[in-house]
C-alpha cells in the first residue's frame, strides 16, 4: 500500500491538504501509543499501564493498511512526505518509477544564477528580500507541478528545481543567521 492509499487519497501531486490532515488525525487518535495505553496509579502509588482498546485500534489499522503492522510512526512518515511539496513530488515520481536526480541539465543555468545572485548580496535586508522572492518562486513551481502531473518528464525537471531551491533556501537561512 502506498501513502496515498493509507489516507484514502488519489495518487496525485495535487491533493486536498485539509482532507489529508483530517484523515491523519483520525487515524492517529486510534493508533497513537498515548491513546492505546493509559497510566493509572495503584494504592501504593505505583504506575500501572493498561491497554485501552487494542481490538479497536487493530481493526482500524487492518482496515486502513491491510495489516496490523502500521503504527503511529508509519502514519507520521507518510503524512510528513505528503504534506511536504518537495518530498511529495519525489514520492509521486517514485510511484511512477522515476528517481529524482540531484542535478538537472535543464535547470543548471538557473541554479547557478540563483547562487550567483545570492552571493552578490551585501546587506541583511537584501538577503531577506532574496529569501522571500525564493519562497514565492517555490510556490509558483508547486503550482506548475500541479499542472504538469500528466507530463512526468516536465514534472521531473521542475521537481529537481524545487528540490534545489529548498536546499538552497536552507543554506540561505543559515547564512542570514550567521550559522554557516
Amino acid at each position: 500500500m502506498n501513502y496515498y492509499e493509507l489516507f484514502d487519497l488519489p495518487v496525485s501531486y495535487t491533493l486536498d491538504r485539509n482532507r489529508l490532515t483530517e484523515v491523519y488525525l483520525k487515524k492517529q487518535q486510534i493508533v497513537h501509543p498515548d491513546v492505546l495505553s493509559v497510566a493509572d496509579i495503584d494504592a501504593d502509588g505505583q504506575k500501572i499501564v493498561s491497554c485501552v482498546d487494542h481490538s479497536r485500534a487493530s481493526a482500524v489499522v487492518t482496515n486502513t493498511t491491510g495489516s496490523n503492522e502500521s503504527s503511529s510512526v508509519d502514519l507520521n512518515i507518510a503524512y510528513g512526505i505528503l504534506m511536504d511539496p518537495v518530498k511529495r513530488a519525489e514520492y509521486f515520481l517514485s510511484l511512477h518509477g522515476i528517481q529524482v536526480d540531484n542535478i538537472s541539465v535543464h535547470y543548471a543555468a538557473e541554479m547557478f544564477d540563483i547562487s550567483d545572485r545570492y552571493n552578490d548580496l551585501k546587506t541583511s535586508a537584501e538577503k531577506l528580500d532574496f529569501q522571500q522572492g525564493l519562497m514565492q518562486h517555490m510556490r509558483e513551481i508547486e503550482k506548475n507541478l500541479e499542472a504538469l502531473e500528466q507530463d512526468l518528464a516536465e514534472f521531473h525537471k521542475m521537481a529537481v528545481l524545487l528540490r534545489f531551491m529548498e536546499s538552497f533556501l536552507g543554506k540561505v537561512r543559515l547564512d542570514a543567521y550567521n550559522r554557516n
